[in-house]
């Protein structure tokens, strides 16, 4: 089985699309660590601190947030080397609805 490498995956787009991966396993730890204070229900004064101001989930849309931006970013790129390869390239970029999930979710997490 051999693999072939797609023009327009550029070394800058691969960069990106692993920050973004990196992005999303920070966040899910983020809320993974918050979820532990709200169960375990620390007693140290530095944890009931970081659970009393919901610091974790804080974190947790910061980062996604940062995830979204970096998945313009590597929209941007995947453009640029697509025209680079064949300037006559019509390209379309349309969200799916995981994009207004997330949204959705941003704006529930930041609620509680």
């Amino acid at each position: 089985m051999s693999f072939a490498v797609l023009p327009c995956i550029t070394p800058e787009v691969v960069n990106l699309i692993r920050t973004i991966i990196m992005l999303c396993i920070i966040a899910i730890s983020s809320s993974v660590v918050g979820f532990c204070l709200d169960v375990i229900g620390p007693k140290r004064k530095l944890l009931c601190f970081i659970r009393r101001n919901g610091i974790p989930s804080v974190v947790t849309v910061l980062l996604i947030v940062a995830a979204i931006g970096v998945c313009y970013l590597t929209i941007k790129a995947l453009k640029l080397a697509v025209y680079s390869a064949n300037p006559k390239a019509v390209i379309q970029v349309t969200y799916a609805y995981g994009c207004y999930c997330i949204a959705i979710a941003e704006l529930h997490n930041s609620k509680a």
